[in-house]
């Protein structure tokens, strides 16, 4: 039983999600982060083992078409929910001054499923030239669009990896990650990438403030580590080697 769900769906499916205890010993439960490992852990008292995802090296696939300015630019990619967290990203962003704004431009990328929200964020990219709002695209044209920029915004309220975060690690990108997110448990904050509160608005505003003041060779240098991270934990090549564990060796 390999589980992915964020919080909700256990607060949602209470008294229905059967306890992993109870299982015949040929039943094994595991948990696809830290993350989740520690909301299982919370809902039923277990300990499930952590056997992490992985996925295929593409960064060979697409080149890094230049930077057209000078401003760093960051992408925030996914379903544009309340779970995803860009209206907290807002209240960060808002607080900018026009200085910092100057230095970095913020694309926002997803299909709106939350109208609120993505009426927010649409009255935000009116306002504000470096911020701008483009609708939902096929992966490949969202992995190419990263490939241009210097990292990623991960906001989300709860998210048990984050993709996103991932294929960023894997094109040796910034990450920028809310500590509800999975992947950013991997992450040493300042070095591979940077891990904020998810709810401090403001010390997401005090963070983009940094990194707007940073030279684009320190960003990168971040996202070198961040690579690092990817080969370690999120590879095929570590997958492999987890599933041999699982099989046959035990998760240690």
């Amino acid at each position: 039983w390999w589980i992915h769900e964020h919080a909700s769906y256990f607060e949602y499916g209470r008294g229905e999600i059967p306890d992993p205890a109870s299982f015949k010993a040929n039943v094994r439960t595991l948990a696809v982060s830290e993350y989740v490992k520690n909301i299982i852990k919370k809902e039923f008292s277990y300990d499930a083992d952590v056997f992490m995802l992985g996925m295929k090296d593409f960064s060979s696939d697409v080149t890094d078409s230049g930077k057209e300015d000078d401003c760093l630019r960051f992408l925030i990619g996914g379903l544009i929910t309340m779970q995803k967290g860009q209206d907290l990203f807002l209240k960060a962003y808002e607080q900018l001054n026009d200085d910092v704004r100057k230095k970095i431009k913020i694309t926002i990328v997803g299909e709106m499923a939350d109208q609120k929200i993505g009426a927010a964020i649409i009255k935000a990219a009116d306002k504000y030239e470096n911020l701008e709002c483009l609708d939902s695209m096929p992966q490949e044209d969202l992995i190419r669009l990263m490939a241009s920029y210097d990292g990623v915004i991960v906001c989300s309220r709860d998210e048990t990896v984050s993709m996103v975060a991932v294929e960023a690690m894997c094109l040796g990108k910034c990450v920028i990650s809310s500590d509800s997110v999975g992947a950013a448990a991997y992450i040493d904050d300042g070095v591979s990438g940077y891990v904020y509160e998810t709810y401090d608005t403001g010390a997401l505003t005090k963070l983009l403030e940094k990194v707007a003041g940073e030279e684009r060779s320190e960003v990168e240098r971040v996202g070198r580590e961040a690579r690092k991270i990817y080969e370690q934990h999120f590879s095929i090549s570590s997958f492999d080697k987890r599933i041999d564990e699982v099989m046959f060796g035990g998760i240690q």
